[in-house]
Parts: C-alpha cells; structure tokens; sequence
C-alpha cells in the first residue's frame, strides 16, 4: 500500500474516531463524543463526518451521540486526495521558503488576498510558527509576495499529515504560479517525512484539477455537516 494512502486513511479514522482497520469492513454509523467537541482548523464543532471510499459504496460515517437515528446524507460536500508522487515536470524555480523576515510582505499579501478581514494580531505567531517549520513557501514578482502556500491547522494526526492552503493574489493567477509554489512546499513536507492530503469541495473544479496535477490521486468523497 502506498504509504501516503495509509496515512490518509488513519487520517480518516481518526476523524471517524475508530482503528483504521474498520474502513475495510462493513459502513457504520458510529456515534462518538469527539463530534461535539471543538477542534482545531475548525470554528464550530463538526457533528456529522462521513466518508464513501473511491471505487466502494461502503459509507463509514461518525456523529454526536443522537442524531444517528435520524441521519440522513444527502450530496456529498467535499473530495478527499492522498498524495502518490509529486509531478516532476513542475517548475519551481521561483518558489521558496518564506523566513521570519518575510513577515511584512506576508502581511501585505494577506491584507491583498482577504480584504474584508479585520484581524490581524494572530497573524505574527502564525507565521513565524510556520516559517520556523518551512511550511510556508512564497513566490515574488517584482518584489512582492503574489502567491503562497502555507499549512494551516489540521484537527488529527499534525505529526503525520499536512495539508497544503495556497493563494495567489487575483491579477496574477493562471500564470502557474499556484502549482509551482504548492510543489515547493510538498517537496519539503516529503523531505521531512509527512503525507500531504487535499480537500475541496465538491464543484471545485479547479482545486481539484490542481491536485491531479501536483500529484494526488482521489480517495473518497466526504459528508460534513
């Protein structure tokens, strides 16, 4: 089994709250208290996650104690990729890890890239955390910062998975630079020993286009509600 495709899949479980070996049986329905709490990446509890395994109809799905009677899944909301191997033909010549001096132009991309936000103190010890980790590559035109790939929060598993977020600014997309800046930043998540997963949702052509070419493959489909 390819190591990526493990990983993803203890990914899974992990957020089904159940030893991996169960996604190999029969669906389920399991209620679990961890579907109530609060985790990170997220700013409301998720009740309902569930997972339908490309290429099976088994549905495995995991919900706060209570509504599993009157569960009902509808359209899936999100595609799920494991990482197989990274696309050689990328160019990331212009990609690089972006350092704690970088902080006034990563400022100056995150007030271009989401103009409405209002918050920005949280901002100085996200970067310089991940920074210290090289989980944040940037590319630069004329010097400035146009397109980034960094790792948010991830809920389960953070010393085995990371999961790329990437953003260029609008006026300089489909220039390529969104794949090259996120395969720098997966070939050093790869040097240090870590599986990179993807998730969009559902009708997000592009992402998911931008996954195949990077280097993922399709794992499942997800409910979450």
């Amino acid at each position: 089994m390819n190591p990526h495709y493990a990983a993803a899949l203890c990914y899974q479980a992990a957020w089904l709250d159940v030893p991996p070996e169960r996604l190999d049986g029969e669906g389920f329905v399991h209620p679990t208290p961890i579907r109530n709490e609060k985790i990170p990446g997220y700013p409301e509890p998720v009740r309902v996650h569930a997972l339908r395994i490309e290429g099976r109809e088994e549905i495995y799905a995991a919900c706060a104690p209570g509504l599993e009677r009157k569960l009902r899944l509808k359209k899936p909301t999100s595609r799920f990729f494991y990482f197989e191997a990274l696309n050689p033909t990328i160019d990331v010549s212009q990609a690089r890890p972006l350092h704690a001096d970088d902080l006034p132009a990563f400022l100056r991309f995150f007030k271009k890239a989401y103009p409405d936000a209002r918050e920005f103190d949280w901002i100085l010890a996200y970067f310089h955390g991940i920074a210290a980790l090289q989980r944040c590559f940037g590319i630069f035109e004329g010097g400035l910062l146009v397109s980034v790939a960094d790792a948010p929060t991830i809920p389960y598993l953070p010393e085995l998975i990371v999961e790329p977020g990437i953003m260029t600014l609008p006026e300089f997309r489909r220039r390529g630079y969104a794949a090259a800046v996120c395969a720098a930043f997966l070939a050093e998540q790869l040097r240090r020993g870590l599986s990179p997963i993807w998730t969009c949702a559902m009708d997000n052509e592009a992402s998911a286009g931008l996954a195949r070419h990077l280097g993922y493959r399709p794992f499942g489909t997800l409910w979450r509600m």
